[in-house]
């Protein structure tokens, strides 16, 4: 965790080596140089406004720049806990999912698996939600800052449609958002977005890291939480959502490097991912990852309209935990279908 001191003299540090880097740069005339960050500006996107997010920041100091300067368009993550229900918590409902930012409803998803709880004497269902392009909207997004290049185009394909706090405190869920990008460059308080991966849980949420991918084509952030059922073990999740191509493999394989370590001791781990792989279970992107953390068998088909599937879930349960894992036949709105992990029994 970083006191507010600590997350500004980590702000000026990463300033001035961007600044220095851009001031090589200028010399050897790269035709992809960046434009200089504003003097003095504080990245909005480390903000202290969230000062229990551990940031895993990517090391490679000749992205530094590019990195921030993407990172201007977005707000600080965005941490809601609420207090856990009554009794103990059994068997857990796992759902990841791309929502294509508020197209997919996920009340009507939340309900459905409410209703698919088996909540008795004997203990009750917790309910984890891994969402991707999930997105926040007004305040907490600041002013347009970023150069152009590095403000992506807007996606609302839903509106009005709730944002990711809003839905957190409707449904009454413990949330861990972090933004990767803008949602377009709107400049009005009510017109600003940005967008990126999110935990939503009904079980006491803690340890949440921003783990931020190199770049490729876009700035991406994976998010890592512990989630602790009522009487029951911790189990470590995250959401995460790679770009295509040549960026999907390489932010593949720096998340598959940074869980190796994170595998080697404490709670098992379970990613859900949108990885954008383009041959699906055979693409090497999918393959670096279950090296690391095995592939759940989550049924058979496409999860969108790509050619192949691209959405995975990946785990290190232990083998004798009773689990199934399901794909969802209806999109709810989305432009992708949701996973279902059920783990029985745990803790």
């Amino acid at each position: 965790m970083r006191s507010a001191s600590a997350g500004c003299r980590v702000r000026s540090e990463k300033i001035l080596t961007g600044l220095v880097l851009l001031l090589a740069a200028g010399s050897a005339c790269a035709p992809r140089r960046v434009p200089p960050l504003p003097a003095a500006t504080a990245l909005p996107c480390f903000a202290a406004d969230a000062p229990e997010v551990v940031w895993a920041w990517h090391p490679d100091p000749a992205e530094r720049a590019r990195l921030d300067h993407w990172c201007l368009g977005v707000g600080a993550p965005l941490v809601i806990t609420q207090p856990p229900g009554p009794g103990i918590t059994t068997r857990l409902l796992v759902l990841s999912w791309n929502v294509h930012v508020g197209a997919g409803r996920v009340e009507d998803v939340m309900a459905i698996l409410r209703r698919r709880a088996v909540d008795d004497a004997a203990g009750q269902t917790g309910f984890i939600l891994l969402l991707q392009e999930a997105f926040r909207s007004g305040g907490g997004v600041p002013a347009p800052m970023a150069p152009r290049s590095a403000v992506p185009g807007a996606i609302r394909p839903r509106r009005p449609a709730s944002d990711v706090g809003v839905l957190a405190r409707t449904l009454g869920l413990s949330l861990a958002y972090v933004p990767s990008m803008r949602n377009g460059a709107g400049e009005r308080e009510d017109e600003r977005e940005d967008r990126g991966s999110a935990i939503l849980t009904t079980e006491t949420l803690r340890d949440v890291r921003a783990i931020e991918l190199p770049f490729g084509r876009q700035r991406r952030i994976a998010v890592m939480a512990t989630v602790v059922p009522r009487g029951g073990a911790p189990l470590r999740v995250v959401s995460g959502h790679f770009d295509v191509a040549r960026g999907t493999r390489r932010q593949a394989a720096y998340l598959s490097s940074y869980l190796a370590a994170q595998a080697a001791a404490g709670p098992p781990i379970v990613l859900g991912a949108d990885t954008n792989a383009t041959f699906g279970r055979r693409d090497r992107a999918v393959r670096a990852l279950g090296e690391v953390l095995p592939l759940e068998p989550c049924g058979e088909g496409r999860t969108s309209a790509w050619l192949a599937r691209v959405d995975f879930m990946f785990s290190t349960l232990p083998a004798g935990v009773p689990r199934t894992c399901e794909r969802v036949d209806d999109s709810h709105g989305s432009d992708h279908v949701p996973l279902l992990l059920t783990i029985d029994r745990w803790g």
